[in-house]
């Protein structure tokens, strides 16, 4: 089986993916689960209505997929912070520690709200 970028179908149902998955995390931010519909998600990612269950499963299985995104989006970025902090000349255990916790304050503090 070719690479997807070697395979415009697949491609394709990659793109489609990331666009569900973007806007499902836009829309469940902004409203929750409960209150955002399938209709809003895949309308938001200009697909068709059966493109959730196809790619996902279903609404749940989205949600729960849009976290795990997420939460490896932050590690690989927690992980990276710790490798610069430890590959800066003198590195010691303090300053791996400061760079790590400092990385977890300006997440925190300069995270923006999603789009309104």
């Amino acid at each position: 089986m070719k690479a997807s970028s070697d395979n415009p179908r697949a491609a394709h149902g990659a793109h489609t993916r990331e666009q569900l998955l973007d806007a499902a995390e836009r829309l469940f931010a902004r409203r929750g689960f409960e209150a955002t519909s399938v209709r809003e998600i895949t309308s938001a990612a200009a697909c068709n209505l059966a493109a959730i269950n196809y790619h996902f499963g279903g609404k749940l299985a989205l949600y729960r997929e849009t976290f795990r995104r997420r939460l490896a989006a932050v590690r690989d970025d927690r992980v990276a912070t710790i490798e610069r902090a430890l590959a800066a000349p003198g590195a010691d255990l303090e300053s791996v520690l400061t760079s790590f916790a400092g990385h977890f304050s300006r997440r925190c503090c300069t995270t923006a709200a999603p789009d309104s």
